[in-house]
């Protein structure tokens, strides 16, 4: 394997390792296999949709639950309870006018906008909170590069794990090996040195 320059670089190179497989359960097994080693969270490709408990021996996949709806809650009443105020400081600081003889906080009237504003809070935290899970802010992912990968939108399921080390490569290596991975592909994690890269293949 060998690097982009001639010196080496300070800190190790990030790397991920690629693993490609021919079915989905195997790349299932591969992933549980993983996880029980204790490896980081992978990430899984693959040209079906993901099972719902699949990557859960992993930290990946959706066997852990979604924070979703947990942003869109606080989302929501972020929304409603900032409109809320609003309307208190508007009608009781403000602008303190008499209308009709009501009081100047006359809260059953802040509802309407209020429930709204949370409504638009929570939708849009669950927006922005999807983009940022999956990931889709990014135009550009190393992973793209590696040859195999076209594969991922065909007829092969890939399962992609970071290795902080070389020893740690050799063993996921090993582990997708095992596992009865079609090919095996390393890649550095960082855009600037995505040209170190190291394919095996049966």
């Amino acid at each position: 394997m060998s690097g982009t320059g001639p010196m080496a670089p300070a800190h190790p190179v990030r790397r991920h390792v690629l693993g490609g497989f021919a079915t989905a359960a195997q790349r299932d097994a591969a992933m549980a296999r993983l996880g029980a080693q204790g490896f980081p969270p992978a990430s899984s490709y693959g040209p079906t949709e993901p099972d719902a408990g699949m990557g859960a021996g992993t930290g990946a996949g959706t066997g852990g639950g979604s924070r979703l709806p947990v942003v869109m809650l606080l989302g929501g009443l972020g929304g409603a309870l900032g409109a809320f105020g609003l309307q208190s400081y508007a009608t009781v600081a403000a602008y303190p006018l008499d209308i009709g003889g009501r009081p100047h906080f006359f809260w059953p009237a802040y509802i309407p906008f209020a429930l709204e504003a949370g409504f638009m809070g929570a939708m849009l935290s669950g927006f922005a909170g999807y983009l940022v899970a999956a990931r889709l802010l990014r135009l550009y992912d190393p992973v793209d590069e590696n040859p195999s990968f076209r594969r991922a939108m065909i007829d092969h399921w890939f399962v992609a794990v970071a290795a902080p080390d070389d020893a740690a490569t050799a063993r996921i290596a090993d582990l997708m090996g095992a596992e009865g991975a079609s090919s095996i592909e390393e890649y550095a994690a960082d855009t600037q040195q995505a040209g170190v890269r190291e394919e095996r293949r049966e």
